[in-house]
């Protein structure tokens, strides 16, 4: 008989943690302690929305320093670089504002689109747009305003 949740000898499984979160609830639901199940349950989403935090945050910056190599021009790869170090702080430093996801996506599908058709002013435009969101994103985490000319 096969056993229940995932074969952890299978090529094919999650990582550990997902391994051992299935076996938890597996033997807390037949153990008759839906407490702990739910507990189990209450850690492993955190853990996942933590993960998917992180490998947005990675996606982000591999975007944005993707887009400055392409400039060639060092300067601004060492700007970016540096925003970017910044940016990753204050992104995991302030999670809860949940600027990650479906926003920054069509934002980063817009600059690509404008580069892909070779339009520099959009790609431009595009990119300011992207930079004054997020920049207001994280000023409205200190209750700063921003100023703009």
């Amino acid at each position: 008989m096969k056993p229940l949740g995932r074969d952890p000898d299978s090529p094919h499984r999650g990582n550990d943690f997902e391994i051992r979160y299935e076996r938890t609830i597996l033997n807390t639901k037949f153990s008759g302690s839906t407490r702990e199940a739910d507990a189990a349950h209450k850690v492993f989403k955190a853990r996942v929305r933590a993960e998917r935090i992180i490998r947005f945050v990675e996606a982000d910056t591999a975007f944005h320093m993707a887009i400055a190599r392409l400039s060639r021009n060092q300067l601004l790869i060492q700007a970016v670089s540096e925003a970017r170090s910044q940016m990753e702080r204050i992104m995991f430093a302030a999670i809860d504002i949940n600027y990650y996801g479906e926003t920054p996506g069509k934002e980063h599908h817009e600059i690509l689109h404008a580069i892909q058709e070779r339009d520099p002013e959009r790609a431009r435009r595009e990119m300011h747009n992207h930079i004054m969101k997020s920049k207001d994103k994280v000023l409205g985490l200190t209750g700063a305003s921003s100023y703009r000319r």
